[in-house]
């Protein structure tokens, strides 16, 4: 496949039209749909006409065909940050997408549920700042110090509550969102607080945001939160 476009141009939009696109009955948008939604937008039809005049593919179709199989490409050999943005299911030798806000309940890791609900150039716009490295870090000092994820307001242990769940339920929260700065800064673990999923949507819709500390003196006792789990 020729490289006749930018991933860091193309690969933000096709994230963006997948959260647009139309779904079928399990939420998943397939190849063909993704690569019809890039042609029929206006951003995306400048991209494939320009990439076109380069490239020795047969027709625009197959342009813009390539760069979603491209974007999947990344993923496979993980080499893209969209990858935790969405559930994939292969589908006739292409990938279908299903964004995993779609997915009842949404838990996803170091997630900002006002972004999820809002624009989806936004919420991708923000979830890219992230540093997924940063939140691993933070998963497993907590779990040095404490043997365990355990939510710091609640006291909440997934593996206490739901022995045998595969997964984790507690997540990573930015004491300040990144929602609320307008440049770059420099996020250090002890800017990061581990939350249980409700803990994490409910501190999110406190206005102006609580700090950890206050919404556990304010809705648990520090007894309860200490001995949770």
């Amino acid at each position: 496949m020729d490289a006749t476009f930018s991933h860091g141009e193309v690969f933000p939009l096709i994230a963006r039209l997948i959260v647009r696109a139309p779904a079928d009955d399990v939420g998943f948008v397939e190849h063909d749909a993704i690569v019809s939604a890039l042609l029929a937008d206006a951003e995306g039809n400048s991209i494939v006409s320009r990439a076109s005049t380069a490239s020795s593919l047969p027709d625009r179709r197959s342009v813009a065909s390539n760069m979603v199989a491209w974007f999947s490409q990344q993923i496979t050999v993980e080499r893209s940050p969209w990858a935790e943005f969405f559930d994939r299911e292969r589908r006739a030798g292409a990938w279908a997408y299903r964004p995993k806000t779609a997915v009842s309940p949404p838990v996803a890791p170091d997630i900002e549920l006002s972004a999820v609900e809002g624009d989806p150039r936004l919420f991708f716009h923000l979830r890219r700042e992230r540093d997924p490295a940063l939140v691993r870090a933070k998963r497993e000092e907590a779990e040095h110090a404490n043997g365990c994820l355990k939510c710091e307001a609640c006291g909440f242990v997934t593996k206490a509550s739901f022995p045998g769940l595969g997964g984790e339920v507690c997540e990573v929260h930015h004491r300040l969102p990144l929602a609320m700065v307008s440049e770059v800064v420099e996020t250090r673990l002890e800017d990061l607080a581990v939350l249980c999923a409700n803990c994490h949507r409910a501190i999110h819709r406190t206005h102006p945001l609580m700090s950890v500390e206050d919404f556990l003196a304010r809705y648990f006792s520090a007894t309860d939160a200490r001995g949770a789990g």
